[in-house]
């Protein structure tokens, strides 16, 4: 499922950098997840995102993603940066 999101992603953004965590396995026993679907934990850098509000960034990537949220994909958590907020940010480049 990671390689379908990254190459959702891809064709809609110019990435500089896509990191995904698949976090399913923590939610397995999740309540609200009877239909299934993962839980995926993205860092989603690119210039694509050069003047948008963070609402308009989010909207950028679930417009990406298409179909496979609420389906494959249950959650999505996301931060999502420009490359200049990337490489100012010491917090994401220490993890």
């Amino acid at each position: 499922m990671k390689e379908i999101i990254q190459q959702r992603l891809s064709n809609e953004i110019s990435l500089h950098l896509l990191q995904i965590r698949d976090d399913s396995i923590q939610h397995k026993e999740h309540i609200g997840n009877i239909v299934g679907g993962g839980h995926y934990t993205a860092i989603i850098v690119s210039d694509s995102f050069q003047g948008m509000t963070l609402l308009n960034r989010h909207k950028l990537v679930y417009q990406a993603l298409g179909n496979l949220i609420g389906n494959e994909i249950h959650a999505f958590s996301m931060q999502t940066l420009t490359i200049s907020e990337y490489q100012d940010s010491t917090f994401l480049q220490s993890t």
